[in-house]
């Protein structure tokens, strides 16, 4: 199969680069399920007190309310606590799973070219280095810790954040002057239940529509958190995380095995959409930011946004090693076409607007 690759490949045959998505899909399934899960049982807390808070009015004593909302405090915080208990059990074995097959991709995409992958062998016509195998591993492990950190802290946050609502929420309701049992009861219900209609039917008699007392009963209910200018679900953002953060590690440590076997160009890959990412399709970086082909211009991988892909948060692009030698005439008209581009959006400074279609 190599050597048919290799005669095709010499033949000039036409032979687009693979687009081959890092991965994250598994992780994120997991950590929505487990946050979705985490963040109702926030809500049923919120709502449970709600709920006493409304029962008898003659609970709603100052004492009482400071006293339930300290015990709601302590249980959220104590379901936090289990949140990121679980997490760190669940992020450490996927994660790493990810990493190894990700090194085995590197392995299989320079088998392709018809690299050899035995550090023993070296490859005719191709002049390379080769570098101990155990930098890839420390690489590898280096990545892991850090990307697993990095979904512990800003899930963690997200999950925080929603808190933080739920207790705020709580302590609003149970001072409003105009607070009546039966809408507070309603959003109780909407709350345990996880149907917003319920509460916005309640707070439209209780607040203003656009109030900000509104808006915080609106992202308790459907689970939604503000993660810098944007509003979305935990469960979006958990997802968003897990496969981000997924992806930027299995690159590095694809990258790392790509550069143990010598091989310090490689080519954006990916499908296209209207992120200005789609622009980086076909370029051709060094790894090392060191160019090695002679007649095309090489960009460093580093001096583009985000330092490569993942250009963007759930960004799909993905890279292939490049050999000059030895990739196809199709390939090589790819990268000049799209150095042209980025030449052009660079010195328009357009770098980073959407991509016209």
């Amino acid at each position: 199969m190599i050597i048919f690759q290799i005669i095709l490949i010499a033949m000039g045959v036409t032979m687009a680069p693979p687009h081959t998505p890092e991965g994250g899909d598994q992780l994120a399934a997991q950590m929505v399920k487990l946050y979705d899960a985490a963040m109702d049982d926030i809500n049923k807390l919120a709502g449970q007190a709600l709920q006493e808070l409304a029962a008898d009015p003659d609970r709603r004593a100052s004492q009482f309310r400071e006293i339930r909302a300290g015990q709601m405090t302590r249980e959220i915080q104590s379901k936090l606590a289990q949140l990121e208990g679980r997490t760190r059990l669940m992020v450490d074995s996927p994660l790493k799973n990810q990493i190894n097959a990700a090194i085995k991709r590197g392995d299989a995409e320079l088998a392709e070219l018809g690299i050899p992958t035995d550090p023993a062998t070296q490859a005719v016509g191709v002049s390379f280095g080769l570098v101990n195998g155990e930098a890839v591993e420390i690489i590898a492990q280096d990545t892991l810790n850090k990307t697993a950190q990095s979904i512990h802290s800003d899930l963690g946050n997200a999950a925080q954040q929603h808190a933080t609502n739920a207790i705020e929420l709580f302590r609003t309701l149970s001072t409003t002057a105009i607070a009546e049992s039966s809408v507070n009861t309603a959003i109780a219900r909407g709350l345990i239940t996880g149907n917003p209609i319920i509460a916005d039917r309640a707070i439209r008699e209780l607040f203003a529509s656009d109030s900000a007392e509104a808006q915080r009963v609106r992202k308790l209910g459907n689970k939604r958190i503000q993660v810098g200018k944007a509003t979305m679900t935990v469960r979006a953002y958990a997802r968003t995380v897990a496969i981000t953060r997924t992806r930027e590690a299995t690159v590095t440590a694809r990258h790392a095995r790509l550069s143990e076997r010598g091989v310090n160009l490689v080519q954006i890959t990916g499908k296209n959409s209207e992120n200005f990412c789609t622009a980086f399709i076909g370029l051709v970086c060094s790894l090392n930011g060191e160019a090695e082909v002679d007649g095309l211009t090489v960009v460093p991988l580093s001096s583009l946004p985000g330092g490569g892909p993942p250009f963007h948060p759930n960004c799909s692009k993905g890279t292939a090693p490049y050999i000059h030698e030895l990739v196809s005439r199709a390939r090589r008209h790819d990268a000049g076409r799209a150095l042209r581009t980025y030449q052009k959006r660079l010195d328009r400074g357009q770098l980073l607007d959407p991509v016209k279609r």
